[in-house]
């Protein structure tokens, strides 16, 4: 036999021989996981992290657009609010200004109707006075 049978017969009676055949197939093994390893961190580094960098970037965005359209809410109530007391000032100062020119006009309705009267009055005294005139021109007549 040469030294190299001999010596892998030694190897095998001494149980080295598998110990090595293990050994070289985990060193395998680990060699395939570790390259298996590269690639899920090439796609990590890859896809995943600037696809992950993105959402976070678009939940930014709408958070600061919920943010926003929330304070636009408050505001737009505000506003409404607002403008609902200014119309409702508008609406006291109109009514105001109708219970004022009602006023004016029973003034003016209770004037006209004094008016009248005394219309009247002077009509019967100007008949009245019609008549004496008449009656002292038919006297200086005669």
């Amino acid at each position: 036999m040469r030294p190299q049978e001999i010596l892998s017969m030694i190897e095998e009676a001494a149980g080295t021989s598998m110990f090595e055949e293990k050994k070289d197939k985990a060193i395998k093994t680990m060699a395939k996981k570790e390259k298996k390893l590269e690639e899920i961190l090439s796609l990590l580094n890859e896809e995943i992290t600037p696809k992950l960098d993105r959402l976070r970037e678009e939940k930014r965005v709408f958070l600061e657009f919920q943010k926003t359209s929330s304070e636009l809410e408050k505001l737009s109530k505000l506003v409404i609010a607002y403008e609902w007391l200014l119309d409702h000032a508008k609406v006291e100062k109109a009514r105001e200004a109708v219970v004022k020119g009602e006023e004016r006009r029973k003034e003016a309705i209770a004037a006209r109707a004094r008016m009248e009267g005394e219309i009247s009055k002077m009509e019967k005294e100007m008949g009245r006075i019609e008549k004496q005139r008449d009656a002292v021109r038919s006297l200086s007549l005669v």
